[in-house]
């Protein structure tokens, strides 16, 4: 008994001899995760149909500050499951430094270290983290999912699309046409937002590459071969999307995959003209975050 009480007198004087922290106070970065107001109200597609989403589950975080003139302090090594279905601002997780900082986190399924956002369940997070596969990940957890519909004159087609790729984000271009990224300025004892934005109506976009590209969903439906009123990723790995000249000469439609063709998951190069499931999951999909207005933001697959 008599050493618990000298160790506990001793401790005061232990602590009173470690050196003091004596950087400068860095600044607050409070990061957050949001719906587009497309995602979070619907949108009218160009093509006559409206889309909604009903239910969006995401897995973000990791969020690391970074870059030569930037002197991180502390970075954030856990993730949040949130349900971005609905407008509002959510907490991802607050990380600290000092100078021009770059932001990169993280788009990816639920790990141990994990914090449940508003309305997500204890199923949602056994739903995303049961292991399951398709042709571009062949066994993995879920890091994204959408769920909608979408309507036009009567007819409504569903859509449940669950995306498996870990993806880094990271170099997101600032707001303009300067082209370059978009740098934290951090100052000693500021608190700065960082809100991510996540664009679900991004998976309809005609070019993966340019945000300005109209909205259609046309291709989708029409790839709904058994007619049963919800289109998977199955059905769109069947079809073709309607190309440049095809949409110009107003065929909006999907076209099959020949039987014969070797069309499949395989990536979009070498002359191999890519299906819609491809441009949905390995084009369209890792585009969809956003950093605040930013209107790029690269992702490499983790």
């Amino acid at each position: 008994m008599r050493s618990i009480v000298l160790l506990a007198l001793a401790a005061p004087t232990l602590a009173g001899c470690l050196p003091g922290d004596t950087r400068p106070e860095p600044a607050a970065v409070d990061v957050t995760a949001e719906p587009s107001a497309a995602q979070a109200d619907g949108f009218d597609a160009v093509d006559g149909w409206h889309v909604a989403f009903d239910r969006v589950l995401a897995g973000v975080g990791h969020v690391q500050l970074e870059g030569g003139a930037c002197t991180s302090y502390a970075n954030a090594r856990y993730d949040r499951l949130l349900d971005l279905t609905d407008a509002g601002r959510q907490k991802v997780s607050q990380v600290f430094a000092l100078g021009s900082c770059d932001l990169r986190f993280r788009s990816a399924a639920p790990g141990e270290l994990v914090l449940l956002g508003a309305g997500v369940t204890a199923d949602d997070l056994a739903l995303v983290r049961s292991e399951g596969g398709d042709a571009f990940v062949p066994s993995g957890p879920i890091v994204s999912w959408f769920v909608g519909h979408a309507s036009r004159q009567g007819v409504e087609v569903r859509f449940s699309w669950a995306f498996r790729q870990v993806f880094d984000i990271h170099d997101c271009l600032a707001p303009g046409d300067a082209g370059q990224a978009l740098a934290l300025e951090l100052g000693g004892g500021a608190t700065v937002a960082a809100p991510l934005v996540l664009h679900g109506e991004k998976l309809f976009r005609d070019d993966p590459e340019d945000d300005a590209a109209p909205l259609r969903f046309q291709a989708y439906a029409s790839a709904d071969a058994d007619g049963d009123g919800a289109v998977t990723l199955d059905e769109l790995a069947k079809v073709y999307p309607p190309d440049a000249h095809e949409l110009d000469a107003g065929l909006l439609d999907a076209s099959p995959v020949p039987p014969a063709s070797d069309a499949g998951a395989g990536g979009g190069s070498g002359g191999h003209r890519e299906t819609l499931a491809e441009r949905l999951y390995q084009r369209l999909a890792p585009g969809t975050w956003r950093l605040g207005d930013s209107p790029w933001c690269r992702a490499d697959a983790h």
